[in-house]
C-alpha cells in the first residue's frame, strides 16, 4: 500500500474510533443532565487495546525500527473490523458497510468470513450476493452490543492480534513480532498493563485536527504528483514532436542533396550522349559517302580517261576525309562517369550516436 492509501485508512480509522467511541459517550453525559455532564467532561478514556492515539489510527513515532511492510496492512485497515467488550463506554455496534458511507445504523448480524457486522438491508444484500451469499452470518444478542472496541490486526503478521506492547519503539505488536524482533528492547508487556495511559477529548480532537492538516496535504501533494504525471505525457508528446520534426528536416534535406546528385547525373550523361551522337553522325555520313565512291569506282574502269581521272580523284578525296575523320575520333577518350562520395557527412553522420539529448531539470 502507497504511503497516501495508508494515511487514508489511518484517517478512517481516526474517525471511526471518534464516532463510535467517543461520541456516545458524550451524548451520554449529555442525556444525564448538567452536573453528570460535567463529571464524564473530565473523563478519561482508556487507550483502545492498549495503544497510544497515534497508533490507533495507524501512526508509527519516528525512531521505530521496521517500516509498515507493503501489502500486509489487515484485509479491512480503516474500518471495523473483530471487536473487543470493555466495560469503559456504552456504545451500540454499528454496520460496518453503512459506517464506510458515514451512516450509523444497528447491526443485528455478523459475518466472521468477512469480519463485518451488519444492519438488516446489508445483511440481506449480503445473502444476495454470489460472492457472499454462502457466508454464515451469526446472530448478535442485546446484551452483545454494548462496550465495544476496535481489534487491531499486526501490520506485520495480519493473520494475528496486536496484544503487546514494545516501550522502545513505543508501538503495539502481536506476540511474533516480540519473539522475533524486540526481545532484546525494554518495557516490554501486553497492551492490559501498558493501558493505563489515558486521553481525553481534548487531545482525541487535537489529533484528529492535526490528522485532517496532514491529510489535506498529502492530498494536495497526490493532486500534484497526478498534475506531474499529465504534464509528462504532455512532455512526451512535445518531444516525441520534435524529434520527428528533426528527422524530416534531416531526411528533407538528404533528398534535396540526393535530387541534386541526380540532376547533376543526367547533365552530365546528356552531355555524353550529346557528343557521342554527333560523332556517330558525320561517321554514317561519311561511311555512305564512301560507299557512293566505291560503287562509281567500280564503273570507272568502263569509263573514258577522263571520268576515270575524275572519280579516281574524288574517291582519293573522301578516302582522305574518311581517314582524317577516323584518326580524330580514334584519339578521343572515352568519358566514363565516375562516382565520389562525400566522405565527411558520411563519417560525421556515422558517427553521430544521438539525434538529440533528452535531461530533465528541476523547477
Amino acid at each position: 500500500m502507497d504511503p497516501q492509501a495508508a494515511f487514508a485508512d489511518a484517517v478512517a480509522r481516526a474517525r471511526q474510533i471518534a464516532a463510535n467511541i467517543y461520541q456516545p459517550a458524550l451524548d451520554e453525559t449529555k442525556s444525564a443532565g448538567t452536573s453528570h455532564n460535567r463529571a464524564m467532561g473530565k473523563k478519561r478514556f482508556r487507550k483502545v487495546q492498549g495503544k497510544s492515539i497515534s497508533q490507533a489510527v495507524g501512526g508509527r513515532p519516528s525512531g521505530t525500527r521496521n517500516d509498515i511492510p507493503s501489502g500486509s496492512e489487515p484485509k479491512d485497515a480503516g474500518r471495523t473490523n473483530d471487536l473487543q467488550y470493555t466495560s469503559d463506554v456504552y456504545k451500540e455496534i454499528t454496520c460496518t458497510p453503512c459506517g464506510e458511507d458515514g451512516l450509523r445504523e444497528e447491526a443485528n448480524k455478523y459475518c466472521p468470513k468477512c469480519q463485518e457486522y451488519l444492519c438488516l438491508t446489508c445483511a440481506k444484500c449480503h445473502q444476495r450476493m454470489k460472492a457472499t451469499r454462502e457466508h454464515l452470518l451469526t446472530e448478535l444478542k442485546q446484551e452483545d452490543q454494548s462496550f465495544a472496541v476496535l481489534i487491531e490486526k499486526c501490520w506485520y503478521h495480519p493473520d494475528r492480534n496486536i496484544e503487546m506492547y514494545c516501550g522502545t519503539h513505543d508501538l503495539v505488536y502481536c506476540t511474533r513480532c516480540i519473539a522475533t524482533e524486540h526481545r532484546s528492547c525494554n518495557g516490554v508487556t501486553d497492551v492490559e498493563n501498558a493501558a493505563e495511559d489515558t486521553y481525553s477529548i481534548r487531545e482525541v480532537q487535537k489529533l484528529q485536527d492535526e490528522t485532517k492538516v496532514i491529510y489535506d496535504k498529502l492530498v494536495t501533494c497526490n493532486k500534484k504528483k497526478e498534475d506531474y504525471l499529465i504534464a509528462a505525457e504532455d512532455q512526451y508528446s512535445d518531444i516525441t514532436g520534435k524529434i520527428k520534426e528533426v528527422k524530416r528536416k534531416m531526411t528533407h534535406h538528404l533528398e534535396k542533396l540526393e535530387r541534386k546528385a541526380i540532376d547533376a547525373l543526367k547533365k552530365t550523361k546528356a552531355e555524353i550522349r550529346q557528343e557521342v551522337e554527333i560523332d556517330m553522325s558525320d561517321i554514317r555520313t561519311m561511311i555512305g559517302k564512301v560507299e557512293e565512291r566505291s560503287q562509281k569506282m567500280e564503273r570507272a574502269v568502263q569509263m573514258d580517261n577522263v571520268q576515270t581521272f575524275v572519280q579516281v580523284k574524288l574517291s582519293q578525296e573522301v578516302a582522305n576525309i574518311a581517314r582524317k575523320l577516323h584518326e580524330e575520333n580514334e584519339s578521343k577518350c572515352q568519358k566514363v562517369i565516375s562516382f565520389t562520395e562525400n566522405e565527411q557527412i558520411s563519417k560525421d553522420f556515422m558517427k553521430t550516436q544521438y539525434l538529440c539529448e533528452i535531461n530533465t531539470f528541476e523547477q
